[in-house]
């Protein structure tokens, strides 16, 4: 079973959940006076998330993805 993780809005909306093993890369991302993370997906999605860099690496840590 795969782990997801919950991250805030990226500027207004809803929170977003991640499947963690999807993820092959994530990188800091600020526009409009929003700063967060943008995540790379497998399938070539991108999703950006109001959560620092250090938090998506700390959840897919805790997810034992690393």
């Amino acid at each position: 079973m795969s782990k997801t993780a919950q991250f805030k809005p990226y500027g207004f909306g809803q929170y977003c959940y991640v499947v963690l093993d999807q993820i092959t890369h994530f990188e800091p991302y600020s526009s409009n006076g929003y700063s967060g993370t943008k995540i790379y997906l497998e399938n070539g999605t991108e999703i950006f998330v109001g959560d620092s860099p250090a938090t998506v690496r700390q959840a897919i840590e805790q997810a034992g993805e690393v």
